[in-house]
Formats: C-alpha cells, sequence, structure tokens
C-alpha cells in the first residue's frame, strides 16, 4: 500500500492523505492438481574410448600366449611409444592368463584366442587372399583389436595404431571403429625388366654392412606394402636364383669381394635393371644405401624398365635406418691422417713373460688399407693402438660405428675395435670387438673405469637384465683372417647393441641402472693390434712371430636427433 497527499480532487480522492488503493478486493485463484511423473534420465552413451585416463593406462594389452620373437619386438615398440609419448604402462597379459574383466579395456594384438581377433583374421583372410600387407585395427565390445596374418603385417599395424590413434594423451578410440587397410591400399603388379617382382629374390653378401643389410630389409620391406608379395632375401653363400635383386658388393658382382678394398670413397651409385638381375652398386655402403631408396622410388611409380640408372648420396638425408654419415676414414694415402695419433698402450705382461709396447713404426697405411703389424721379438711384443684423437681429432656421441676388418689369422694374437669416453672421472669403454686370441671368435665388452683398479667394472647382461662377467662369445665356422668382416655397434641414450656384419647379436639396456650414465658421454675411436697381454695365456707359435691386421676403413653415422653430436677439428 502506498500512502500519498492528494492537491486536488480526482475520481473519487479527496484533497489531503489518502491510501492507493482505497479499496482491497480479493481474489480466489484455482490451481490445478499436478501428478509428479517419474522421469527416467538416459544413461550418457559412451562414443570414445581414451587411452589415458587419470593419468593411468585406461587398458591393458593381450598377447597370443605362442607369440614370436619378432612379433614380441613390435609390442616393446608400442610400449616405448606409450612411456615415451603418452606417459603410460599398460600391463602385457598372455591370451592364456587373462581374466576379462566387462569394465575393463583390452588392446589384442596379433592372433589372441579371443572371437573379436579370430573373426578380423577370418575377414582379413576372406576380403583379399594372400596379401601379406593387410590388417584390421577394430573396436568391438569392451576390446581394441589390432589383427594381422603375418609379423610384417602386425607391424604395420602397430605403427599405423601409433601414428594415427596414439598422438597424445587426448587421444580416444571410436567406439564401433573398424579400419581395414586393404580398403584403402590397392595392391600393384609390379615389374622390373618385365618380370613380376615377387619372383625376385633379394640378396646381400654374407659381409655385408649394416647400411647394406638395412637396404635389403627396406627393399622387402616396401614390395609387401606396395605389392603384398613377400619376397625371398639371403645372402651371397646361398645357390644362385633365376631372378636376382643384388644390393651392394657380392660374390655374384665380384669373387674376390671380400678379400679385397675399395682404395677411394665414392659416393655416386648405380642401379641396373637386366632381365632377371637388378643390382645396386657402389663403393660406398651409404650409396648403396640411397640407390636401394631411389629403386622403392621408381618402384612406387610401377614398373621399372630395363636400363641403367645412377645417382649420388649427398649425405643431406637420413638413410633406410635413419642414420645418415657424419664421419668416414678410408685410410688414403701413404700415411696416417691427423685424425689419428699413438696411444700409449704399453706395460702389459705377456704369457711369453715379456711386456707389450705400442710404437708407430708398426702402424702404416697403403692401397687404401690400415696396416696394424703385430710381432714379438724376444719375450716382448710390439704392436699398435691408434686412437682418432690427433690434430684433427673426432669426438661424438650416440650413431652406428662401423669397421671393415681382416683380424691376425694367427692363434696367440689379439685386436680389438673400441670407442671410449674422454672426460675425466669414471669412463666408459664400449668393445665393439675383442679378438681373445683365437682365430675364429671374438667378444664384444662393456667396462666402467674409477680412479683405481678397484673401482673398475666389466660389464654385461642376461636376458634378465643382470649384471654378469661374461661376455657373449661369438664363433664362426672361419677363420677371421681369411675375409674382412663387419664390426658395428649402434650406441643410443637407452641401449647399445652389437652388430656383425650387419646383423644385431647382442644389446645391453642401459636404462636399468643410473650408473651407465657414464656412456652418455662425447667418445673417441680406438683401434688396438697386439700379442697376448697375459690374460689370454695363449702363447703366439714360434713359426709366426709377425702377424697383421687390416682396416679397410671406419665409419660414423648419426641421427638428425636431439643428443646425437659430434665434433671434428
Amino acid at each position: 500500500m502506498i500512502t500519498a497527499q492528494a492537491t486536488k480532487e480526482f475520481d473519487g480522492l479527496s484533497l489531503g492523505n489518502c491510501d492507493i488503493p482505497p479499496e482491497f478486493i480479493t481474489v480466489s485463484v484455482k490451481k490445478p492438481i499436478t501428478n509428479l511423473v517419474p522421469v527416467e534420465i538416459p544413461e550418457e552413451k559412451i562414443t570414445s574410448i581414451p587411452l589415458v585416463k587419470d593419468s593411468m593406462s585406461n587398458f591393458n594389452i593381450v598377447c597370443p600366449e605362442n607369440i614370436s620373437e619378432d612379433e614380441e619386438a613390435y609390442v616393446d615398440s608400442l610400449l616405448d611409444y606409450f612411456e615415451n609419448s603418452l606417459s603410460i604402462y599398460p600391463e602385457v597379459i598372455s591370451d592364456s592368463e587373462v581374466e576379462i574383466d566387462e569394465d575393463s579395456y583390452y588392446l589384442l594384438i596379433g592372433k589372441t584366442k579371443f572371437e573379436e581377433s579370430q573373426q578380423a583374421l577370418k575377414d582379413i583372410v576372406n576380403g583379399r587372399k594372400n596379401n601379406a600387407a593387410d590388417f584390421i585395427i577394430r573396436q568391438q565390445n569392451n576390446k581394441i583389436v589390432l589383427a594381422a596374418d603375418n609379423k610384417y603385417s602386425l607391424g604395420y599395424a602397430i605403427d599405423f595404431f601409433k601414428n594415427n590413434y596414439c598422438k597424445n594423451t587426448k587421444s580416444a578410440i571410436e567406439v564401433g571403429l573398424n579400419y581395414v587397410s586393404a580398403n584403402f591400399n590397392a595392391a600393384k603388379d609390379i615389374t622390373l625388366a618385365g618380370v613380376p617382382i615377387s619372383e625376385y629374390t633379394i640378396v646381400y653378401s654374407a659381409y655385408a654392412s649394416f647400411m647394406e643389410v638395412s637396404a635389403a630389409d627396406y627393399l622387402f620391406d616396401n614390395v609387401i606394402r606396395l605389392t603384398g608379395k613377400i619376397m625371398n632375401v639371403v645372402n651371397d653363400k646361398t645357390a644362385k636364383t633365376d631372378n636376382e635383386i643384388l644390393i651392394g658388393q657380392t660374390n655374384r658382382t665380384s669373387s674376390n669381394y671380400s678379400v679385397t678394398v675399395a682404395t677411394e670413397l665414392n659416393e655416386n651409385y648405380t642401379i641396373s635393371v637386366e632381365n632377371g638381375k637388378t643390382s645396386v652398386l657402389s663403393n660406398s655402403n651409404s650409396a648403396v644405401n640411397a640407390g636401394v631408396i631411389d629403386l622403392v622410388s621408381k618402384l612406387k611409380n610401377g614398373s621399372v624398365n630395363a636400363g641403367t640408372y645412377t645417382g649420388v648420396y649427398d649425405g643431406s638425408y637420413s638413410l633406410t635406418n635413419g642414420y645418415k654419415l657424419s664421419w668416414s676414414e678410408d685410410f688414403n694415402g701413404d700415411k696416417l691422417s691427423k685424425t689419428w695419433k699413438i696411444k700409449g698402450a704399453g706395460g702389459y705382461a705377456t704369457c711369453h713373460g715379456g711386456t707389450t709396447y705400442s710404437r708407430i713404426e708398426n702402424a702404416s697405411v697403403s692401397d687404401g688399407t690400415y696396416k696394424a703389424k703385430v710381432e714379438l721379438i724376444g719375450n716382448d711384443s710390439y704392436g699398435v693402438d691408434i686412437q682418432a684423437a690427433g690434430a684433427n681429432s673426432m669426438y661424438f656421441k650416440y650413431g652406428f660405428v662401423e669397421g671393415r676388418i681382416k683380424m691376425s689369422e694367427i692363434k696367440g694374437y689379439l685386436s680389438g675395435l673400441w670407442v671410449c669416453t674422454y672426460t675425466t672421472g669414471k669412463t666408459g669403454e664400449f668393445d665393439i670387438y675383442e679378438n681373445v686370441a683365437e682365430t675364429n671368435s671374438f667378444k664384444p665388452n662393456l667396462h666402467i673405469h674409477g680412479s683405481s683398479a678397484e673401482e673398475h667394472k666389466q660389464l654385461i647382461q642376461n636376458a634378465a637384465n643382470v649384471q654378469g662377467g661374461v661376455a657373449p662369445k661369438v664363433t664362426i665356422d672361419e677363420n677371421f683372417g681369411d675375409n674382412y668382416h663387419n664390426f658395428g655397434m649402434e650406441w643410443t641414450d637407452d641401449y647399445i647393441a652389437f652388430y656383425i656384419d650387419g646383423k644385431r647379436y647382442y644389446t645391453f639396456d642401459c636404462t636399468v641402472s643410473d650408473e651407465y650414465d657414464v656412456f652418455d658421454q662425447y667418445s673417441t675411436v680406438i683401434y688396438s693390434a697386439f700379442s697376448d697381454r697375459g690374460y689370454t695365456n695363449i702363447p703366439v707359435p714360434d713359426d709366426h712371430k709377425v702377424s697383421y691386421n687390416y682396416v679397410d676403413w671406419i665409419r660414423v653415422w648419426q641421427k638428425d636427433e636431439p643428443g646425437y653430436g659430434i665434433s671434428i677439428k
């Protein structure tokens, strides 16, 4: 109510104070009765499955009980990716042990026993027969299925899954996803000089380098991807076939390849395509690899006619394994280059009762070869250690280092290609190979050196990554003095792997202990040649007082990634 004062009469109002409104009217309002009806709110429909939930893996990985070693390596690569890119650590379970929880999610990899995997495999085979590149990625029930009919296509499936569905921590799998690779990747019919490429055999030397073996693997992989056909890949100790693709020098192109050296590095390559015979040749293994990249690019455009195609590797791009050439020593000229200096490594006792000495007179260069002379004079052993730490020194961190070497053919002499960190305090030693006075065996090894002999540790790991003191001895069925072999080491922040003739045979895990951080330092290359130093106790025969070790080349390849580095004065 409002009380006001009227200044004149108007519509029943008198002068003076008055109330507005003057009267009250009561109005009755009838409200309808409302019946309360319960409404059921539908559950939110799940449209995608996140890979990461609450900063943890939202799924477990299930593998077949009889998973192969190669397939297990693919799974390990996926786990590494999850750890490094998504910071998750899914549990890996065998399909014979897993108990499915309907409220959890599972990533089924390969030929697991579950119906979802088996149905996807049937769909692959029935969809396009005899295509080795096909795979399916499918979401069904509470499972994500990666199905493939062979180890190669399983690798493709895992790579595709990583690159397309696991980009970051917000990535999720669409419910009902059904990616069938056959619907997107048409198979090509490709010929080389009129012969279907699937009828060829890929051949590389039994004494091939890491770059040549990598090139053969790259060609093999791309033929599967392009045609769906699996080719044979062999070394040149096998019998010849009617149709071959030769990768680098082999006994098909040079009968004495394994005992000769290239006198000058040349990065030119030649691709020769003939009916039934194709070759990619160069006296540089980097250029051979580049030539195979060139050949694959031609195959991607279709069939390749007979003819000769040439090119050059200029070092500006990474090769098939992700590496490009950083440094090469080919021992041209008539003396050691200024890269090298003699390392004082004498003073060891020999089993003959004498002492070892390192001297410059035992090092010589001719015909593109470094020759390390080893001789026993009386009871004393004279050899030589050369180290790439001279006036034009070379230090590097991480990469692939490899040397093409022919050892002494005489029992009792030893040699080694190794890499050593050069900082003060604790140092790391990488023994790419140590020939312990035998003619057909050697060992790799890793050492940590402290300030005293008591702080020296010899490292090697068994399958369970338990440190032990015995390196894996490698034995071959020929005398190492008969042919040149390629001894290599891949050095990364996470692991150190050892190779012979392009094939890995042992890997050391650097992530299991902070102690192995000692290996994350700039290092230099050393080559040693001596007779027994007392610890082999294998005497030199009386009728072989002089012997030689030969080095054709030593090379370092590196990746364009953080951490890799090289310093060349």
